[in-house]
Order: structure tokens, then sequence, then C-alpha cells
């Protein structure tokens, strides 16, 4: 008989990126009777082209130009479906995400054992800092002068008057609280702190930075005396000592608190942080910073020097562990009205070349810095900052820790990984905005942050980047937990990921929907389709594009 039912109406049609001249729709399948052979577009109910595929670019257009599309399915038989309709708006032609908004990944200096230019060595990491694309920045307010004074002198001038949103600071002031905090040593501290707290708010009124002041990792203040240098497991930690820092940070917050109440009209914010460090062995009762003195503190945050968490190269373990850490500190921190979130970070984390649990090699660096960051995103911490930028640690005139451009200035995997977020997350950011017309709220800016780092966003460089070819990738390989597959797709499509045996039964299918061209990549946790852990062997990971192939082998240890 003539085929005369229509397939079904299109559904789910949104806008999947926006720029100035040209925008993305996308929208889930049509069903038919039969099958669908398509999709006839219209803009401002003028027919613009057919496609066989749930997506289409609409290119020529100009800045913040708005049209009505329409979307209609059609069979073998020239039915059609009903319409689907949606009013769709380019983006400004000079469209910006604001400096402002709080990337969350970032990096620091501390020391840099060496340099390329003739500039001080914090204002050139700080401007290298900046030109991987990031707006947070952290360093040690150390030098003479009181602490108010250093703001106005350099390299802090310089580096402060940078266009950074985010300042994480070290700072100390003249009190020696090490033997308990006197009444006068607390003042001291307190004269201090406000004295630098009120400076920031008034010197950068109108900029809308945001300054946190806190201190090294502050585990080792408790536990580091002769005899006892990084003696993780003290225990008891001296009495005075730990009723000193009480004292001392107390006297801190008091002075951050006072000085906002004293600049009230600032649209700069400032807040005190502790950083602890030793957090682990706390969960086996050893005492720590986290459990004799954040209970008695009034801190507006805490950052964690989390090297006692990072161990592991499976992200699902990086993740539990840092979770596991996360909530304990969480328990021990008082509860406090006006921040919203978590407010607990990642203060440093990194993975040394030349240490026992180092890293291995460049890339072997950056993939397990990618389970911290995307952990840390996951877990909603306000920050993970990695540790950092240039190395600042040398042993007997050889290099032995963390950079992330090293003493020949070839920037590392993990620069690369950094660079690339920034620019993801900006180009986002514009498109949900420029979508929803709205910003997007603390779950929507967690997704988007998250699609930034693992890449599944099509919209930075999409047109000039464009693979030529289908093409599969996968690191590490041999692997004895978990391999990245990085794809790269000249073009839209249905992408199936999928891995076989040697006898040619799928063992796992890993992603199966329609994406747009661009690289892509996901993990394979060396796990079967029931959860199950495969055995040691060689198998094959094949990639589909539509009708295009490509296959690999990938050699699981154990």
């Amino acid at each position: 008989g003539v085929d005369s039912l229509p397939p079904s109406a299109p559904t789910s049609l949104r806008v999947t990126w926006a720029e100035p001249t040209s925008l993305q729709l996308t929208w889930s399948p049509s069903i038919d009777d039969s099958r669908v052979t398509g999709y006839r577009v219209s803009m401002n109910s003028v027919f613009n082209r057919f496609t066989r595929i749930p997506t289409v670019d609409i290119t020529g257009l100009n800045p913040e130009q708005q049209a009505q599309f329409q979307i209609v399915a059609v069979d073998p038989a020239g039915n059609l479906s009903e319409p689907a309709n949606i009013t769709a708006q380019t983006t400004a032609l000079n469209a910006r995400a604001p400096v402002s908004l709080n990337w969350r990944l970032g990096t620091q200096s501390f020391g840099a054992a060496y340099g390329f230019t003739n500039e001080d060595r914090l204002i050139e990491t700080a401007r290298a800092v900046r030109a991987m694309g990031s707006n947070i920045f952290k360093f040690s307010l150390s030098g003479d002068g009181t602490l108010a004074e250093r703001i106005s002198r350099e390299p802090f001038r310089t580096v402060l008057d940078m266009d950074f949103s985010h300042y994480h600071m070290w700072v100390y002031g003249p009190s020696n609280w090490y033997d308990g905090q006197t009444a006068d040593e607390g003042e001291t501290e307190y004269r201090a702190v406000k004295d630098l707290a009120k400076a920031l708010l008034l010197k950068y009124k109108g900029s809308g930075k945001t300054f946190y002041l806190g201190h090294w990792e502050g585990d080792w203040h408790l536990v580091n005396d002769p005899g006892h240098e990084y003696d993780t497991y003290r225990n008891p930690l001296p009495a005075a000592r730990v009723e000193g820092m009480i004292d001392w940070l107390n006297a801190r917050q008091d002075a951050v608190e006072d000085a906002r109440r004293d600049v009230p009209d600032s649209d700069v914010q400032i807040y005190q942080y502790t950083e602890v460090n030793l957090v682990k062995k706390s969960l086996s009762g050893y005492p720590s910073l986290t459990t004799e003195v954040l209970p008695y503190t009034r801190v507006d945050y805490v950052s964690y020097s989390s090297y006692d968490a990072i161990g592991y190269t499976r992200y699902q373990d990086v993740f539990n562990s840092l979770q596991q850490m996360i909530r304990f500190i969480e328990n021990h921190l008082p509860a406090k009205e006006g921040l919203l979130g978590s407010r607990i970070w990642i203060g440093e984390y990194g993975y040394p070349f030349g240490r026992s649990g180092g890293a291995s090699s460049p890339q072997d660096q950056d993939a397990r810095s990618r389970n911290v960051m995307r952990a840390g995103l996951e877990l909603g911490c306000p920050f993970v900052l990695y540790w950092e930028m240039y190395n600042n640690e040398v042993v007997n005139g050889v290099q032995n820790g963390f950079w992330m451009i090293n003493d020949r200035g070839e920037k590392q995997p993990v620069y690369y990984t950094h660079r690339d977020y920034y620019a993801a997350a900006r180009r986002l950011w514009i498109n949900f905005v420029a979508i929803h017309e709205r910003p997007p709220d603390e779950a929507e800016s967690r997704r988007l942050l998250l699609d930034a780092l693992e890449g599944k966003t099509a919209v930075v460089g999409r047109e000039d980047k464009m693979p030529s070819a289908l093409h599969l990738s996968a690191y590490p390989n041999p692997f004895n937990l978990e391999t990245r597959f990085q794809v790269e797709l000249p073009h839209d499509g249905r992408l199936r990921i999928e891995v076989f045996d040697l006898l040619g039964r799928r063992i796992r299918q890993l992603f199966d929907q329609h994406v747009i061209a661009d690289s892509f990549s996901l993990t394979w946790d060396g796990r079967d389709e029931n959860g199950g852990l495969c055995a040691a062997g060689l198998y094959f990971a094949v990639v589909r594009l539509d009708h295009v192939e490509s296959v690999i082998k990938v050699m699981l240890l154990k």
C-alpha cells in the first residue's frame, strides 16, 4: 500500500553553539514506520537546506542576528512531519566572558629557579600564567616593609595591577605564635593584616578583584622543630603551638572582617583561608591542623594541599580519596553565614619528576593531573591549583620538582591542557549566555567546566583545526588501570566506540550518539559491560563515525 503516515516531529530542538556569524541547531531524531530520509530546514520561512542528520550548521549570519528556524522530517514517500520551531540568535561580534569569572583551575609561582627574560621572576611567571589564559594567580607576599607597604612595591605592584581576578597570597605578619600568641602579638598581627586588607580594598576598588589571604601548609608549622622536621606523625602536637595557631588565625580573621566593614562599598572581595596538608593521617586518629585547630577558628575558607590524597593513577581512586579527605575537612570546619558553595579548595597538587611516586613522563604528568582537575570540578571545589608554573626545586644542579614550563622554556602537556581548557570554557560560557540569555547556575557551570576539560565542546578553533580523517589513539598503551582514547573527527555524525576481544566478541560499548566534528576523548577502565575486570591481553578498540571505521590494538596488563 501507499505510505501515508508522516514521521514524528523532531523533538528537543536546541541551539548547541552560537558565534557572531554562525550557529548550530541539534534535535532528537524523528521516528517513521519505514525510515526518515532527512530533514528540511527553513530560516524565517524560507527553505535553507536539506540534511540527513539531526544537526545543522547555519553560516553567513550577522552578529546578534535573530532568526526563526523550522525543522520538518521527511520519509521516503515524501510525507512531512509537523514542524519543530525555535528562535535563535548569534553572539555579539566581540562577545567576551567577564574577566571576573572563576575558571577554578589555576596555578602559582613560588621561588622560580629559572627565567627567560630580564624581568623579576615573579612578574615573568605571572605574565606566563596570564598568557596561558588563567585569571587566577597564587604567590607569596614576602619581603621588606609592612604588608600594606609591599603591595605598592615591586614586584608585587606590577603583579597585582595585572588583570587577574582571583589572587591567593601567603601572608605573614610580624607576630610569632609558635610558643603561644600573647595579646600584644595578636594585636600586632591584627593591625598588619587589617592594614593590608584595607589597602587592597581601597587601591583596587572598581576592579572586581578577589583576594584570598592565607599561608603555607599549616600542618608543617605545627610539627616542625629541631628533631621533628617534617614529622608527619608527631603526636602529641605542641600544645602551646596549637593554641597559638588558633589565636593567630582568629586575629587575622577579625582583621579581614573589620576591613570589610570599614570599606563597605568596594566591589573588591577579601577573605582569609588556612591551608591544611596532613589530612590522611587524621583518618587514623593522629592530631592535625584539621582536628586540633580548624574547629576553633572562624576562617572563611580552607585550602587543601592534597599530596597525601592523589597518589593514584586511576581516576576513580583519585576521586574517592579526595572526596573522603574533603568531607573530613568539612566535618571539622565551623559553619559560616554568607558564603555559598564549597568552602574547601585544592590549593596544591602535582606530580613531580625525578621522585618516587612522581610522573614518569610529561604525558603521565598530564594524565594524572587531569584526574585531579576533573575530581576537583566534580566535587565543586572553588579552586584546583597546580604546583607550579616554573620549578623551584633544584637538587645538585638538577631540576627536581614540578613545572608547566621547564628550564629550557618547553611548555609541557599539562600547560596545553590548561590553555585549551580556558579557551574552551570561555567559548562555552559565551555560547551558554547567548542561548539561554542568562549566566549558568552553579550546577550548569560545573558541567560547562567539565565539558571544557574533557574536550566535549566543538567551538574552539573548530574550522581551522578540523582533522582530515578519522583517527583513534590510546594513551597509555599498554595500560594496567585505564587508558584514554582520543578521537579526531573529520565531520559531524554518529560516533560509536567499542572494545572487542581477539575472537571478535564485543566486550564493551563505550559511546554511541551523534557528535559534532572536533577532537573527543574518553577513558576505558578495563572493565566489560557488566563491570567485571577484563583479563590481561590484547583487545581491539573500534571507532565508527557513520560508515567510516578506525581500529587500534590496546594491551591490558595486570
